[in-house]
């Protein structure tokens, strides 16, 4: 039987302290990943008034790649839905919710912009926001992204900044 004493205390107790150490700590491992997106095929669902306005959807799909014009590798899945239309500045609050569907899984992420109302992205448009969670090599992680429509006004250009606490 084992018992604790002066002569093996500080033993008993720096193995302790390394075993609830090695029990609690984890290395999050931090990536970039650039990925470029047409910008799709749309398709509106109406509210109710079919004026654009509150809890007007619009859904994408679209094809994705690793490099601008390059082969595609997975497909994305958006709504945008207006949460708000200020009448007076004509601009609208729409939250974006999309999936992002590569060989090595599935990741999604979540974004609100302020636009004008009933408009499109064009050319320029950026949006931040961030990752909520995925499948497979993606199980776990977060982070953020930064997301912009390039200059030929079909594809975007998206630095997704992925933080996985998966080994």
């Amino acid at each position: 039987m084992f018992f604790i004493n002066k002569k093996n205390s500080r033993y008993f107790f720096v193995s302790l302290l390394m075993a609830l150490l090695s029990m609690t700590t984890y290395t999050a491992k931090a990536q970039d990943l650039t990925v470029f997106a047409s910008a799709g095929e749309m398709f509106n669902i109406h509210n109710n008034k079919k004026d654009h306005g509150k809890d007007h959807r619009r859904f994408r799909n679209g094809d994705l790649s690793f490099t601008e014009n390059g082969d595609i590798i997975g497909k994305y899945h958006s709504v945008a839905t207006v949460l708000s239309v200020n009448k007076k500045t004509h601009k609208e609050l729409r939250g974006f919710l999309v999936s992002i569907a590569l060989p090595e899984g599935t990741f999604w992420e979540e974004s609100t912009v302020q636009m004008d109302h009933k408009s499109l992205a064009s050319a320029g448009h950026k949006r931040t926001g961030i990752i909520l969670g995925g499948t497979k090599a993606y199980e776990g992680v977060s982070g953020s992204f930064e997301k912009e429509m390039l200059p030929d006004g079909k594809h975007y250009k998206t630095i997704y900044h992925l933080i996985s606490a998966n080994p």
